[in-house]
């Protein structure tokens, strides 16, 4: 059983980061233009959205499989659903950014890299940019995966501890470091590990949900909605209108507000989560990953990100705003029903009917 009001909310998320990547608008001639694409920008905390609902979602979808599922069942199938999209979206960027047209040996390092998905372990912006720039991000989440083995045994108590100690490490480090280089925006925003704080808070909240549930009216529950939709908004005026630095922004701001809408809509009880859960929904945010994936390529491709002096009103921004958009969806869904879904479902029914015993199973979850 899954949680289809999240489902759909990652459709929204998706879509914030590609209105993130219209860099090109900064180049606009327009001060009107510029001054938006500033609100724009912080469209990428959407990848945080993301992050933290993919902790909830992962904690959610195994508690009905611990004990039953190895983890080299558990990895295969996250890669399952990964890397095929991923590997054709490299591909494609690769030959369209002309990246394969004078091959080095520096070149394939980072093509093969990339192609592993370990190219955000390395502080070097040619890898971890590479190629479809937005992968970083997964290859961050296949670090999630990996450690959540070794973490969900741990007692509730015992995860807000290293919660609590990661927090503290990243904090430091953001009143340490200043934003001078590009190790520091590598350290702060892109590094597996201290990226990790986000999946964290994800099983915490899952740990939360299921130990303490909210009990509320209809009504209630879409007022509830309502104000944790209006706290995410508050957080994105109060950075901007407050200049919250961009190291704060990058992940410790956000996780608040994000953990909340994430915490009140999984319980599906309100008017807005009942609008969420209608099948075309359902099927933008299915089509979400799909649609991370292809945006930025999409949006590089256009003929305004080479022409951006082309924009020269708040109406020419929104008009190509809403053709990448729509071009940028369409794209994701076909990419979604044509390739994703299916190879992914092939894929597990490969492993499951061909596959021996691999390992121990995962451990149940303990609550104490």
């Amino acid at each position: 059983m899954r949680i289809d009001s999240l489902t759909s909310l990652r459709f929204f998320a998706a879509a914030a980061v590609l209105i993130h990547h219209m860099e090109f608008l900064q180049k606009s001639p327009s001060p009107d233009v510029q001054m938006v694409y500033g609100w724009f920008f912080e469209g990428f905390a959407g990848v945080q959205f993301f992050y933290i609902l993919s902790g909830f979602v992962i904690a959610y979808s195994f508690a009905s499989r611990a004990g039953s599922l190895s983890f080299g069942d558990f990895l295969f199938f996250r890669a399952a659903r990964i890397y095929p999209i991923h590997w054709l979206t490299l591909l494609a960027a690769a030959y369209f950014y002309g990246a394969l047209n004078s091959p080095t040996l520096d070149m394939w390092f980072r093509f093969l890299t990339n192609a592993a998905l370990l190219q955000s372990f390395v502080p070097d912006v040619l890898f971890y940019f590479g190629f479809n720039g937005v992968s970083w991000s997964i290859s961050t989440e296949m670090f999630f995966y990996a450690a959540f083995f070794l973490f969900v045994p741990l007692s509730s108590r015992a995860l807000i501890f290293s919660w609590s100690i990661l927090m503290l490490v990243i904090v430091i480090n953001i009143l340490s470091v200043h934003l001078d280089n590009g190790f520091s925006s590598w350290l702060l925003y892109i590094n597996p590990v201290f990226r990790f704080i986000d999946f964290l808070t994800g099983v915490l909240l899952y740990r939360l949900f299921v130990a303490r549930p909210l009990q509320m009216s209809y009504r209630a529950a879409t007022v509830v909605e309502f104000v944790s939709i209006a706290l995410v908004a508050l957080s994105v005026i109060v950075a901007m209108a407050c200049a919250v630095p961009l190291q704060w922004r990058w992940d410790v701001y956000y996780v608040p507000s994000m953990a909340v809408m994430i915490f009140v809509f999984a319980h599906q009880r309100g008017f807005v989560s009942g609008m969420l859960n209608n099948r075309p929904l359902v099927l933008l945010g299915d089509s979400s990953f799909a649609l991370y994936m292809v945006h930025q390529i999409v949006i590089g491709l256009s003929p305004w990100a080479t022409h951006p002096e082309i924009i020269l009103r708040l109406r020419d921004m929104a008009r190509v705003t809403v053709i990448l958009l729509l071009g940028a969806i369409i794209l994701s869904v076909v990419l979604h029903v044509c390739f994703e879904k299916p190879v992914n479902t092939w894929l597990r029914r490969w492993w499951t009917n061909g596959r021996r015993p691999l390992s121990q199973t995962l451990p149940t979850i303990r609550d104490s």
